[in-house]
């Protein structure tokens, strides 16, 4: 696994501190697509080649276990439609009945709650921390510009976009 330097982005400020694509990603998702669906990357080359990538990457993550095609998402939406949670389940346990709505999926995909109708940002905040527990475990609040670039360089974490590549020189002094 490749290391890569991502740009930071000099347009998004979170309590003074830049930060970059693969960051922003997991604090602030709803920005990032957001942004990219109205151009708002465009202003660089770099930029706009990184986002794309990111963009593929965090609409097919793997699930992280030993053998995904052994489970599958649930996506569970309130009665009204609202995202309400995500949770990862084994493919040989019965589909779930009851007042909510599931949507299966065979990944995670944290674009998910902007294919919602009425979407609402705040929905983002049960999906992250569903996201970042499935990834990094319970504990992890949190996700580190470093922890975050590691993440989307490794290929084994993602699903069907191997063929989608990004030259971005190694990053000096991680891994």
């Amino acid at each position: 696994m490749k290391i890569r330097e991502f740009t930071e982005v000099d347009f998004y400020e979170c309590e003074g501190n830049k930060k970059i694509l693969p960051q922003i990603i997991f604090t602030d998702p709803g920005w990032f697509f957001d942004t990219l669906e109205n151009g708002g990357f465009k202003k660089g080359y770099a930029l706009l080649k990184q986002a794309e990538y990111l963009n593929e990457r965090a609409r097919n993550i793997r699930i992280p276990k030993d053998d995904p095609s052994q489970w599958r998402v649930e996506y569970i939406l309130t009665v009204s439609g609202e995202y309400q949670s995500f949770s990862i389940v084994e493919n040989n346990l019965p589909k779930r009945t009851g007042l909510e709505n599931v949507i299966e999926s065979d990944r995670i995909n944290m674009y998910f709650p902007m294919t919602l109708p009425g979407y609402c940002k705040e929905w983002y905040i049960p999906f992250m921390s569903d996201l970042i527990s499935s990834l990094f475990g319970k504990q992890k609040k949190l996700i580190s510009g470093e922890l975050s670039e590691i993440f989307f360089c490794d290929d084994s974490n993602f699903k069907n976009n191997s063929n989608f590549k990004l030259d971005l020189p190694p990053r000096r002094g991680l891994l």
